[in-house]
């Protein structure tokens, strides 16, 4: 049933208040999109990349306003739906993967940077600025997974990284590339050698972004630091292995 609305979605054969009824029946089961396999809550990230207030008004539900950020002027009623969408719309946002502005693979930068721009700018009016653009961060972070192959990510997303003053956007992409590596298997008694080989990637990424996007070769560099400290833990471990 869910399959058949959304290809009707796609199709624009759905009214405005079928859609909104779609999310809804999509919110609901949204454990069963997550993590993506071939299906996806299309009906709501439609929504996240088309409209920066729907995008914000998310994070309203998922996340408190932030102390730091709030003055005495800011009120906000409680939000209804957080008890009963919360989790879902929680979980919506820890995993889609579909940048605003972009097509068959291809981004529209325009698009995405303006889309980020108004993001920013409503958060910043209800005291989730911070977690505003964390999420953006770690949004731009698992469209960027081919890095973990050792593929320079698309050209848009490092120009939008590269443009950026956020110190919150750099941490969400840093974090969002190291989770997205999900889990591994190893024998015992390999140790670091999957950790090694992903940090000499990160490595040869920095090098080659360097020059023209030096902030994104720190967030690369410093990855690779990571991964080769785990390395030597994961060595160390093997090593106490191999004595029993």
């Amino acid at each position: 049933m869910i399959e058949f609305l959304q290809d009707q979605f796609k199709q624009s054969l759905l009214s405005d208040e079928e859609k909104v009824r779609l999310a809804r029946i999509e919110l609901f089961f949204i454990r069963l999109f997550y993590p993506p396999d071939h299906h996806h809550p299309i009906t709501l990230e439609t929504f996240l990349i088309k409209d920066p207030a729907f995008f914000v008004e998310a994070l309203k539900i998922a996340f408190k306003p932030s102390r730091e950020e709030l003055d005495g002027n800011y009120h906000e009623d409680e939000n209804p739906n957080a008890a009963t969408s919360g989790t879902g719309i929680y979980t919506l946002l820890m995993h889609w993967n579909r940048l605003p502005g972009e097509n068959d693979g291809n981004i529209d930068y325009a698009t995405l940077k303006e889309w980020g721009k108004q993001s920013r700018s409503l958060a910043s009016q209800c005291a989730r600025l911070g977690i505003c653009e964390y999420q953006i961060g770690e949004l731009l972070a698992r469209c960027s997974l081919e890095v973990l192959e050792g593929k320079i990510p698309r050209t848009e997303i490092l120009d939008i990284l590269e443009e950026t003053e956020s110190d919150a956007v750099f941490r969400g992409y840093n974090i969002g590339l190291f989770n997205g590596r999900g889990m591994t298997w190893r024998n015992p008694f390999d140790g670091g050698n999957l950790e090694r080989e992903l940090s000499e990637k990160y490595e040869s990424l920095a090098t080659q972004c360097m020059n023209k996007y030096p902030k994104v070769a720190n967030v690369f560099r410093g990855l690779a630091t990571q991964y080769l400290d785990h390395a030597r833990r994961e060595d160390e471990s093997a090593a106490r292995d191999k004595l029993f």
